[in-house]
C-alpha cells in the first residue's frame, strides 16, 4: 500500500518478475486490488496484493476503500490471511503534508494497533536522493508521531529500498517469512462485529479526511476571494484574473467534494450490499479455496486444511466416524447423537477464522463458543478456545482432527470421552485427549 506513485507496483514487478503496469507520475495504473506472483521463496510460495492510493486521481477514496474492503473480507472469509503488508513512501518527498498523513490515518485504522507489527514501512526512490539527505530524512518520518512514528511504536519495522535490487526485495519479504498471519482490524469489524462500513475504524478516518479536506478548499477560496478583492482596489487586472480563475478552480473542487459528502451515505449503503452479495457468493461457491495445503506440526501424516477448506462464517455439522453420531449440544455440554434432521440448529456448528488455521467454533443453537475447560471437558461457553482444524493425508474428503491450539496431533485432540480398558463412550461426552491415531478422533465436517 501507499500513496499513488510510491512505487507499489514497480516494487511488486521487481520482487516477483511479473508485469504490472506502472504509473509514470500523479496518475495511477492500479485501478483495483491484483494478485501477483508466486515468488518462490526459501520454499515458500509468496503472494502480493497491489492496491491504487487512496489519492488516486480518477476515483473517489470511498471507490478504494471499496476494492480494498471486499478484497480483505474475501481473504478472510476464506481463511486466507496476510502474513504483512509493505506502506510504500517516496523519500524523495519534500515534506509529508496533511493529505499524505491522513492517507496514512486511513491505513493505520484499517490495520489495527496489533497488525501493525506486521508492516514494513519501506522507503523508496533512493536514488533521487544523495545518501545524507535520504537518511536524515528517514530519521525524520521515524520521529513524526503523526505519520511513521505512531505505527513504530505499535512494533511497526522502518526499512529502506536501497538499493532498489531484487535482492533487497527478497530481503524484505524475508521479514514476513517468519511471522504468522494476522487479521487487520477491518476484517474483524466486517466480519467478526458485522458492522457497516461508515461505521468501522477507517470509515470513519476517511470520513475525517473528507472533512480536513473540505476545509481547507474553503480555506483556500476565502484567501483567493480576499486576494481578488484586493487586486481590484489596486487596479492590477492580470492579477485579478489568475485570482478569479484560480477561485473557480477551487471552488469546482470544493463543490465536488461537498457532493461526494452529501452522497457518502449512500454510498456506504452500496458498498455493504456489495460486501452483503459477496459473502452470499462465498457461502454457496463449492470450489471456494481454502486454506493452502502445507505440513504442519510434528508429524508427517497429516496436513492443514486444504481441499475440501473450512470457509470463515459458513455452518457445518460435525460428524463423528468411528460411531457414526453427531456433536449435538446439550445444555452447556456436547454430546454424541443421531442426526435430528437438518431443522435443528443444536447440531449446527459456525466456524470463524482467528487467523491461519485457528478457528473459532461457535453453537448455533445457543451463540455460545467450543471452549476446553480446565478438566479437558469440551464445554459450550460465552468465552472460546482456539482450534486447529487438521485433515489426514490420503484421508476421505471433509475429514479432519479437532485439536486445541496446535496442529500436532499428538495430543489436546477432541474425540469420545475413554476409559483405560479402551475406547468407551460414557454419556457421549466430548473431551480433549493424547491423539493416538485413532479412529474416534476424526471428525467429517460438512456444510449444512
Amino acid at each position: 500500500m501507499g500513496e499513488t506513485g510510491s512505487g507499489k507496483s514497480q516494487f511488486i514487478n521487481l520482487a516477483t518478475g511479473s508485469n504490472l503496469k506502472v504509473s509514470s507520475g500523479a496518475r495511477s495504473c492500479t485501478q483495483e486490488v491484483t494478485r501477483a506472483g508466486p515468488l518462490n521463496l526459501d520454499g515458500r510460495q509468496v503472494y502480493f496484493y497491489d492496491t491504487p492510493g487512496f489519492d488516486d486521481t480518477d476515483r473517489s477514496e470511498l471507490d478504494i476503500l471499496k476494492e480494498i474492503v471486499i478484497a480483505l473480507e474475501s481473504q478472510y472469509r476464506q481463511g486466507k490471511l496476510l502474513h504483512g503488508i509493505i506502506y510504500l513512501h517516496r523519500i524523495s518527498d519534500i515534506r509529508v503534508g496533511g493529505m499524505a498523513k491522513a492517507n496514512f490515518g486511513v491505513f493505520k485504522k484499517l490495520c489495527g494497533d496489533e497488525p501493525l507489527q506486521h508492516v514494513v514501512l519501506l522507503t523508496n526512490m533512493w536514488n533521487k536522493v544523495s545518501q545524507k539527505e535520504g537518511e536524515k530524512k528517514a530519521k525524520e518520518l521515524a520521529a513524526m508521531d503523526d505519520f511513521f512514528g505512531y505505527a513504530i511504536k505499535h512494533g511497526a519495522v522502518m526499512k529502506d529500498n536501497n538499493p532498489d535490487t531484487v535482492e533487497t526485495a527478497h530481503e524484505i519479504v524475508r521479514h514476513f517469512l517468519k511471522k504468522h498471519p494476522v487479521a487487520l482490524e477491518i476484517q474483524q469489524e466486517i466480519v467478526e462485529r458485522n458492522l457497516a462500513i461508515d461505521k468501522t475504524s477507517a470509515g470513519l478516518a476517511l470520513d475525517d479526511k473528507l472533512e480536513q479536506r473540505v476545509k481547507r478548499y474553503e480555506r483556500e477560496l476565502r484567501q483567493r476571494m480576499d486576494a481578488e478583492l484586493e487586486a481590484r482596489r489596486e487596479q492590477d487586472e492580470e492579477t485579478r484574473k489568475l485570482q478569479e480563475e484560480e477561485s473557480q478552480r477551487i471552488r469546482k473542487l470544493l463543490e465536488k467534494l461537498q457532493r461526494e459528502r452529501s452522497e457518502q451515505a449512500a454510498d456506504y449503503k452500496k458498498l455493504q450490499e456489495q460486501l452483503k452479495a459477496t459473502i452470499k457468493e462465498l457461502n454457496v461457491r463449492p470450489e471456494s479455496p481454502a486454506l493452502p495445503k502445507q505440513q504442519v506440526g510434528s508429524s508427517s501424516s497429516v496436513q492443514a486444511a486444504g481441499d475440501a477448506g473450512i470457509v470463515s462464517g459458513t455452518v457445518y455439522t460435525l460428524y463423528n466416524k468411528q460411531h457414526g453420531l453427531y456433536a449435538t449440544l446439550h445444555g452447556s455440554h456436547i454430546r454424541l447423537e443421531a442426526p435430528k434432521g437438518g431443522r435443528d440448529n443444536k447440531q449446527h456448528w459456525t466456524f470463524t477464522s482467528i487467523n491461519s488455521n485457528r478457528w473459532k467454533i461457535e453453537s448455533v443453537h445457543s451463540r455460545r463458543f467450543v471452549l476446553a475447560s480446565p478438566s479437558n471437558e469440551v464445554r459450550v461457553l460465552p468465552n472460546y478456545s482456539s482450534w486447529c482444524v487438521v485433515a489426514e493425508a490420503g484421508s476421505d474428503a471433509n475429514e479432519y482432527r479437532i485439536c486445541l491450539n496446535s496442529a500436532n496431533t499428538r495430543g489436546n485432540v477432541i474425540a469420545c470421552e475413554r476409559r483405560k480398558s479402551g475406547v468407551k463412550m460414557v454419556n457421549r461426552m466430548l473431551r480433549l485427549f493424547d491423539g493416538t491415531g485413532g479412529s474416534d478422533e476424526i471428525w467429517v465436517i460438512e456444510e449444512v
